[in-house]
């Protein structure tokens, strides 16, 4: 990142002006199943202005975790509602949020453009094909199930 960004932090109101991108965070963290971006843990960094995230290590990782349903099934994102759930969930709750442009870029997702990010992967993580091709089919079935899966983000932030 360019100089002037820090790491967000612990307590930082959200500005206004950043609210929408945040929304847009947390919902993208939600589809993803991204659950590592907590107060303690934000992986955020600000500028004044702008956001921007990183570290999504523990993304796609659904096999094995306990009551773990699909972002578009009603009730999946429960955890979202505990105030540890998502660095950015507490001050959200309750505001008008608009995913227009997120589920714009979602929808823009094309089965080409999936099979040119898994053919982008470097021979070296062969070994983990497996596990691209399962984050790929999540990015496609998210895409597929859209509308519900941003219904229900915005359900538990009520």
């Amino acid at each position: 990142m360019p100089p002037g960004y820090t790491s967000w932090p612990v307590g930082k109101a959200i500005p206004k002006d950043a609210l929408g991108v945040a929304a847009e965070i947390l919902a993208f963290d939600a589809l993803i199943a991204n659950p590592d971006r907590r107060a303690e843990n934000p992986n955020c960094l600000f500028n004044g202005a702008s956001l921007a995230i990183f570290d999504h290590g523990l993304a796609f990782v659904t096999e094995g975790v306990v009551g773990w349903r699909p972002p578009w099934q009603v009730g999946a994102l429960e955890s979202l509602r505990r105030a540890l759930g998502h660095l950015f969930s507490e001050q959200l709750r309750g505001k008008a949020l608009d995913f227009d442009r997120l589920a714009g870029a979602w929808m823009a997702i094309a089965d080409s453009r999936l099979a040119a990010y898994r053919h982008a992967l470097p021979g070296e993580w062969n070994e983990a094909a497996e596990t691209a091709d399962k984050a790929l089919k999540h990015v496609a079935a998210v895409r597929d199930n859209l509308d519900a899966a941003l219904q229900e983000v915005m359900r538990v932030l009520k």
